[in-house]
């Protein structure tokens, strides 16, 4: 690399899987002692278990962004017999959620979605739904 690097260097942390209580709060903590900021991939699963659905909510108000990470994190869509069905089942089941947590909507601000494991967003469902709007 040269010297003479003007454009600074940027890194991208995520955090995946959860909110968690007893984990994401300490990753929150953690976060806020060292001012960085993150992006945090909920699972609905996840979100409805006691104390989660705060902890997303804290992280939000701390200016963390919060993704879509899938309803149940159990089904490979890239795998699944009707990929497109599954993809939008999976984003339709969460997507009010994390649009009430991110302050996102269809024609606001950035949607984030990650697939979980071997799927992706190569379906006619996911083209025909917007994720990102300026």
């Amino acid at each position: 690399m040269s010297a003479n690097r003007t454009t600074p260097r940027r890194v991208s942390l995520t955090f995946d899987n959860g909110p968690t209580p007893g984990v994401t709060d300490k990753v929150l903590g953690a976060l806020a002692d060292r001012r960085v900021m993150a992006t945090f991939f909920l699972v609905g699963d996840q979100l409805r278990q006691p104390g989660a659905r705060e902890l997303a909510e804290a992280a939000a108000a701390a200016g963390h962004r919060i993704g879509h990470h899938t309803a149940t994190h159990t089904l490979q869509l890239g795998a699944a017999d009707d990929p497109e069905a599954a993809v939008a089942a999976e984003i339709a089941a969460l997507e009010h959620d994390i649009d009430l947590l991110a302050g996102t909507s269809v024609t606001r601000g950035e949607r984030l979605f990650r697939p979980y494991a071997a799927g992706a967003c190569w379906t006619s469902a996911c083209s025909a739904r917007p994720r990102s709007s300026t």
